[in-house]
Protein backbone atom coordinates (compact mmCIF):
# COMPACT_ATOMS: atom_id res chain seq x y z
CA UNK A 1 0.00 0.00 0.00
CA UNK A 2 1.55 3.42 -1.06
CA UNK A 3 2.08 5.83 2.10
CA UNK A 4 2.78 9.55 2.62
CA UNK A 5 5.19 10.79 5.36
CA UNK A 6 3.94 14.75 5.98
CA UNK A 7 6.09 14.87 9.28
CA UNK A 8 8.44 12.59 11.09
CA UNK A 9 5.03 11.27 13.24
CA UNK A 10 2.49 11.18 10.88
CA UNK A 11 1.95 9.03 8.00
CA UNK A 12 -0.96 8.62 5.66
CA UNK A 13 -2.12 5.75 3.64
CA UNK A 14 -3.34 6.42 0.18
CA UNK A 15 -7.16 5.46 1.15
CA UNK A 16 -6.42 8.61 4.01
CA UNK A 17 -5.28 10.93 1.84
CA UNK A 18 -8.14 10.38 -0.64
CA UNK A 19 -10.77 11.06 2.22
CA UNK A 20 -8.75 13.90 3.20
CA UNK A 21 -8.74 15.36 -0.42
CA UNK A 22 -12.76 15.51 0.15
CA UNK A 23 -11.89 18.82 2.00
CA UNK A 24 -10.26 20.34 -0.66
CA UNK A 25 -13.37 21.03 -1.98
CA UNK A 26 -14.90 22.74 0.86
CA UNK A 27 -14.82 26.87 0.83
CA UNK A 28 -14.18 26.90 4.72
CA UNK A 29 -10.43 26.69 5.90
CA UNK A 30 -9.41 23.37 7.56
CA UNK A 31 -6.45 22.08 9.15
CA UNK A 32 -6.69 17.93 10.76
CA UNK A 33 -4.54 18.64 14.20
CA UNK A 34 -2.98 16.38 16.57
CA UNK A 35 -3.48 17.38 20.39
CA UNK A 36 -0.32 19.14 20.32
CA UNK A 37 -1.06 21.54 17.47
CA UNK A 38 0.80 19.98 15.09
CA UNK A 39 -0.86 20.01 11.21
CA UNK A 40 -1.48 16.97 9.65
CA UNK A 41 -3.37 18.16 6.41
CA UNK A 42 -4.95 21.53 5.43
CA UNK A 43 -6.75 22.41 2.53
CA UNK A 44 -6.74 24.94 -0.42
CA UNK A 45 -8.71 27.47 1.36
CA UNK A 46 -6.36 27.98 4.45
CA UNK A 47 -3.52 28.68 2.20
CA UNK A 48 -6.16 31.09 0.78
CA UNK A 49 -6.96 32.68 4.09
CA UNK A 50 -3.37 32.52 5.88
CA UNK A 51 -1.92 33.91 2.16
CA UNK A 52 0.60 30.83 2.77
CA UNK A 53 2.68 28.45 0.84
CA UNK A 54 2.66 25.14 1.07
CA UNK A 55 6.28 25.09 1.92
CA UNK A 56 5.25 27.58 4.30
CA UNK A 57 2.85 25.32 5.92
CA UNK A 58 4.84 22.71 5.70
CA UNK A 59 7.82 24.19 7.33
CA UNK A 60 6.09 26.14 10.09
CA UNK A 61 4.21 22.87 11.23
CA UNK A 62 2.00 24.05 14.17
CA UNK A 63 -1.15 25.91 14.12
CA UNK A 64 -0.05 28.40 16.50
CA UNK A 65 3.13 29.31 14.09
CA UNK A 66 0.93 30.45 11.99
CA UNK A 67 -1.57 32.16 13.34
CA UNK A 68 -1.78 33.78 16.36
CA UNK A 69 -5.42 33.81 18.43
CA UNK A 70 -5.84 36.23 20.73
CA UNK A 71 -7.08 35.34 24.56
CA UNK A 72 -7.84 31.64 22.95
CA UNK A 73 -5.74 28.45 23.84
CA UNK A 74 -6.07 27.02 20.77
CA UNK A 75 -4.51 23.39 22.05
CA UNK A 76 -6.84 23.39 24.97
CA UNK A 77 -10.18 23.45 22.98
CA UNK A 78 -8.40 21.11 20.51
CA UNK A 79 -7.62 18.65 23.74
CA UNK A 80 -11.10 19.13 24.51
CA UNK A 81 -13.06 18.58 21.92
CA UNK A 82 -11.06 15.46 21.50
CA UNK A 83 -11.44 14.40 24.78
CA UNK A 84 -15.18 15.16 25.24
CA UNK A 85 -15.96 13.84 21.47
CA UNK A 86 -17.83 16.74 20.07
CA UNK A 87 -17.75 18.83 18.05
CA UNK A 88 -16.72 22.51 20.30
CA UNK A 89 -17.92 26.10 18.69
CA UNK A 90 -14.73 28.13 19.91
CA UNK A 91 -16.59 31.25 18.68
CA UNK A 92 -15.97 34.50 16.61
CA UNK A 93 -12.29 36.46 17.85
CA UNK A 94 -9.84 38.14 15.99
CA UNK A 95 -6.60 35.99 14.87
CA UNK A 96 -3.56 37.47 13.19
CA UNK A 97 -1.68 35.83 10.32
CA UNK A 98 2.13 35.34 11.35
CA UNK A 99 3.63 36.29 8.40
CA UNK A 100 1.37 39.13 6.91
CA UNK A 101 0.96 40.54 9.90
CA UNK A 102 -3.39 41.08 9.28
CA UNK A 103 -6.45 40.71 11.54
CA UNK A 104 -9.08 38.68 10.75
CA UNK A 105 -12.11 37.94 12.00
CA UNK A 106 -13.20 34.18 12.40
CA UNK A 107 -15.90 32.00 13.45
CA UNK A 108 -13.61 28.65 15.06
CA UNK A 109 -14.90 24.84 15.34
CA UNK A 110 -13.07 21.83 16.42
CA UNK A 111 -14.42 18.67 15.54
CA UNK A 112 -13.24 15.46 17.04
CA UNK A 113 -11.50 12.60 14.72
CA UNK A 114 -10.94 9.79 16.25
CA UNK A 115 -8.79 9.95 20.00
CA UNK A 116 -6.00 11.79 19.05
CA UNK A 117 -7.02 14.38 16.23
CA UNK A 118 -9.15 16.85 15.34
CA UNK A 119 -10.61 19.25 12.55
CA UNK A 120 -9.69 22.50 13.09
CA UNK A 121 -12.57 24.84 10.82
CA UNK A 122 -12.22 28.58 10.55
CA UNK A 123 -15.09 30.82 8.99
CA UNK A 124 -13.31 34.03 7.98
CA UNK A 125 -16.21 36.66 9.02
CA UNK A 126 -13.86 39.78 8.59
CA UNK A 127 -16.26 41.39 5.74
CA UNK A 128 -19.39 40.66 7.80
CA UNK A 129 -18.15 42.17 10.86
CA UNK A 130 -16.39 45.43 8.89
CA UNK A 131 -20.29 45.65 7.20
CA UNK A 132 -21.67 45.00 10.58
CA UNK A 133 -19.46 47.60 12.52
CA UNK A 134 -20.11 50.11 9.49
CA UNK A 135 -24.36 49.65 9.90
CA UNK A 136 -23.31 50.03 13.49
CA UNK A 137 -21.88 53.37 13.15
CA UNK A 138 -24.50 54.66 10.18
CA UNK A 139 -27.66 53.72 12.70
CA UNK A 140 -25.41 55.68 15.50
CA UNK A 141 -25.07 58.40 13.33
CA UNK A 142 -28.60 58.50 12.25
CA UNK A 143 -29.80 58.80 15.91
CA UNK A 144 -27.34 61.41 16.67
CA UNK A 145 -28.89 63.43 13.48
CA UNK A 146 -32.83 62.82 15.06
CA UNK A 147 -31.64 63.59 18.00
CA UNK A 148 -30.59 66.87 17.39
CA UNK A 149 -27.01 66.42 19.26
CA UNK A 150 -24.52 67.11 16.60
CA UNK A 151 -24.10 70.44 14.72
CA UNK A 152 -25.74 70.76 11.40
CA UNK A 153 -23.79 70.65 8.09
CA UNK A 154 -22.89 73.87 7.15
CA UNK A 155 -25.15 75.38 4.09
CA UNK A 156 -24.30 74.85 0.43
CA UNK A 157 -22.93 78.62 -1.13
CA UNK A 158 -25.09 80.17 -3.84
CA UNK A 159 -23.75 80.14 -7.29
CA UNK A 160 -22.51 83.57 -8.55
CA UNK A 161 -25.05 85.31 -11.20
CA UNK A 162 -22.54 84.03 -13.44
CA UNK A 163 -23.11 80.84 -13.09
CA UNK A 164 -27.29 81.20 -13.02
CA UNK A 165 -27.18 82.65 -16.29
CA UNK A 166 -25.25 79.78 -17.83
Amino acid sequence: MLKFTLNKDTVLNMEDILELSLLDNLIESILLVDMEGEIIYYNRAFLILTKSSPRRVITDTNIDQLINFSELNIKEAINRCSSEEQTIVVGERYALIQHTGKNVYLEIRCVPVGRHKALVCFRDLSIEKSLHDKYKKSQSRLKELESGSTPKTPPVPEKNNSEKSS
